[in-house]
């Protein structure tokens, strides 16, 4: 069982994010980005390409769910340590899984604009959390990704807004293989451009609390944010075989 002391739970509530050092198991992490490397190698180049991102930055890759298509990345996506440290964060009960993703930023690539994940989440809840871990070591140089303290009490909130109140950014600089950030839905996050020579290979699991239902396309939203829920509808629980309930109290 983990155990998220209060310290950690308060700091990660205060602030919206958190860093936890050494929370998984470096060999397992170079298991993962080889089975990862495996699955990249079979995705045909029409996958890979619909995978870039152009709205974030230049020269990203994205491709989500890749637990669908192994049974190594399955078992650390459903890692009950992680889906647990999760829920504690949040103070839930239980959590469901969202997606996971790669976040490939590729050398000489552009920053990832400051935004907020939840804008494009179709859940009318507010408890959801990401987990983001670096596959190779964050130089201090590169660093890991920025977040604006506090940003995830205002919902949706700009960045100029941000800085009016007075909001400060954080950034935790070198990441280590093992090392883990999460970060609420509403947190405001960004990431620097990547000047070096070796692409940045960060993995994500995001999650949210158990008992969620779908909502109605918000504004701007994309409507291939719901193929993450199949078969549910609108109002429905947020329950599809995609959305194994991971951890539960």
């Amino acid at each position: 069982m983990f155990s998220t002391k209060g310290s950690l739970s308060h700091e990660f509530n205060e602030n919206g994010h958190i860093f936890i050092k050494g929370l998984v198991d470096k060999q397992e992490i170079k298991h993962l980005e080889k089975e990862i490397e495996l699955v990249l190698e079979d995705l045909s180049q029409k996958e890979l390409s619909d995978s870039e991102r152009d709205d974030f930055s230049k020269g990203f890759l994205e491709v989500t769910n890749l637990w669908t298509r192994s049974e190594t990345i399955r078992n650390f996506v459903h890692s009950p340590l992680l889906a647990e440290v999760a829920a504690k964060l949040l103070g839930v009960d239980g959590v469901r899984l969202h997606y996971d993703c790669i976040l490939f930023k590729k050398p000489k690539s552009n920053s990832t604009p400051w935004h907020q994940d939840q804008v494009a989440w179709p859940l009318d809840t507010d408890n959801t959390i990401t987990l983001w871990l670096p596959l190779n070591k964050i130089s201090e140089k590169l660093g890991s990704l920025k977040f604006i303290n506090g940003s995830q009490k205002f919902g949706e909130i700009s960045l100029r807004k941000a800085i009016r109140e007075g909001l400060k950014e954080i950034n935790y600089g070198c990441l280590e293989i093992g090392d883990v950030t999460f970060h609420k839905g509403w947190t405001l996050h960004s990431a620097d451009s990547n000047t070096f020579h070796e692409t940045r290979k960060a993995f994500a699991i995001v999650y949210y609390a158990d008992g969620a239902r779908l909502t109605k396309p918000k504004q701007n939203i994309k409507q291939d944010f719901y193929k993450f829920f199949p078969g549910i509808e609108i109002g429905g629980y947020a329950n599809s075989n995609l959305n194994p309930l991971l951890y539960k109290e």
